[in-house]
C-alpha cells in the first residue's frame, strides 16, 4: 500500500469537510423550504376573501362624513348613501341609530343619555331604521 502524503491527505479530510458542510447545507435548504411550505399558501389558493385582507386601503378623514354622537364620539361613515339616509332623519333618531350601532350602546344605555325610556329609544330606532331603509331604496 502506498504512503499518502501530508498533501494529499490534507486534500482528503478538506474533501471529506466540504461534503460535510455541503451535506449540510442542502439539509437546511430542505428544512427551511419545509417550514416555510407549511404556513405558505399558493396564490392559485386563495379565496376572495383572502385576497380582500391581503392588501391595504388608505383612509382619509375627506373620504368620510362625520356625525357627532351626543358629545361622545365621532362616527365617520365613508359610505355616502348611508351618510345622505342618516343626514335624511332628525337628529335624535340619528344619534340614537349611531349610539346603538357605532357605541354598542344597549336601549337602557341610551334611555339613560336621552332621559326617555328604554321601550322609547328602541321604537325610536326601529322607525329610524326603517326611514334610512326606505330613503336608501329610493335613491
Amino acid at each position: 500500500m502506498k504512503s499518502l502524503t501530508l498533501q494529499d491527505a490534507t486534500r482528503i479530510q478538506f474533501d471529506y469537510l466540504m461534503k460535510r458542510v455541503i451535506d449540510s447545507t442542502i439539509k437546511d435548504y430542505h428544512r427551511k423550504i419545509g417550514n416555510r411550505s407549511k404556513h405558505e399558501v399558493p396564490f392559485a389558493d386563495l379565496s376572495q376573501m383572502n385576497l380582500n385582507q391581503i392588501g391595504n386601503v388608505d383612509e382619509y378623514e375627506m373620504d368620510s362624513i362625520n356625525f357627532e354622537i351626543s358629545d361622545i364620539a365621532k362616527a365617520n361613515i365613508s359610505h355616502e348613501q348611508l351618510a345622505d339616509a342618516l343626514n335624511g332623519i332628525s337628529d335624535r333618531k340619528r344619534e340614537i341609530v349611531l349610539m346603538f350601532y357605532y357605541l354598542n350602546a344597549s336601549d337602557e344605555e341610551i334611555a339613560k343619555v336621552f332621559k326617555i325610556h328604554p321601550s322609547t329609544s328602541y321604537r325610536n330606532r326601529k322607525k329610524a331604521l326603517a326611514e334610512i331603509r326606505k330613503i336608501m331604496q329610493e335613491e
